[in-house]
């Protein structure tokens, strides 16, 4: 819906695997996400660990608030996995 990001939490990670967790996100109008599923269409990586914690980091995303905007709408976060050197 156009919303734009007020916060987006970055997952923790401590991990060599490399890839990418699209996680679909239900956004209420006043912007907290209510509801996460993943991995989602595009995810590289399905390891259980990366999941959980990209799952948790868009738990805690804040959008715009839009009290015009459906009750609720829906949307992806990427999280792109990169080896820690």
């Amino acid at each position: 819906g156009n919303r734009g990001a007020v916060a987006l939490p970055q997952p923790s990670y401590n991990s060599n695997r490399m890839g990418k967790v699209v996680v679909r996100i239900w956004v209420d109008r006043n912007g907290n996400v209510t509801k996460v599923d993943a991995p989602y269409q595009g995810s590289t990586l399905t390891d259980e660990d990366l999941v959980a914690q990209a799952k948790s980091a868009a738990m805690r995303a804040k959008f715009d608030p839009s009290p015009n905007a459906a009750e609720v709408q829906t949307g992806t976060i990427t999280y792109n996995f990169k080896r820690v050197n």
